[in-house]
């Protein structure tokens, strides 16, 4: 019940986003379970070039951060995925970085980044991962 009332008190702005950025991170979701990487990516950046709304980085990153942690398996790469989407649909440009790393017991990690005018603006500290592969969205 908490959590209705406090999407309730969202503006109409941010409940507008906060259920569009749920149908993309679903659909991104789903789609890396049942489709190949490059099949999601090229569909990921193909809905990005189309720009249908006008929303500050900072509310997207909050609505993908704030999405993702309530739809279960929404891993660095799908909050990345939909974030470069969305980002994207607002007409700002933002770049994935995918990178490896290994851990204390020498296992190996990847993990997934989003990076704005230079910055990390989703993935936290990245700084022990080596990129390895960065995916740029089409201006």
């Amino acid at each position: 019940m908490r959590e209705l009332t406090r999407f309730l008190d969202l503006s109409a702005q941010r409940r507008s986003l906060f259920l569009q950025t749920g149908m993309v991170v679903g659909a991104i979701r789903i789609g890396l379970w049942v489709l190949p990487f490059a099949t999601v990516q090229r569909l990921v950046l193909r809905a990005g070039q189309k720009v249908t709304a006008s929303h500050p980085v900072e509310q997207i990153i909050w609505a993908v951060t704030s999405v993702s942690r309530r739809i279960p398996g929404s891993t660095c790469l799908t909050q990345a995925l939909a974030a470069q989407a969305l980002l994207g649909r607002s007409g700002h440009h933002a770049t994935i970085q995918i990178g490896v790393a290994k851990d204390e017991e020498s296992r190996f990690e990847a993990h997934a980044w989003l990076l704005f005018d230079g910055c990390v603006i989703l993935g936290g500290e990245v700084d022990r991962f080596t990129s390895i592969m960065a995916v740029e969205a089409k201006r």
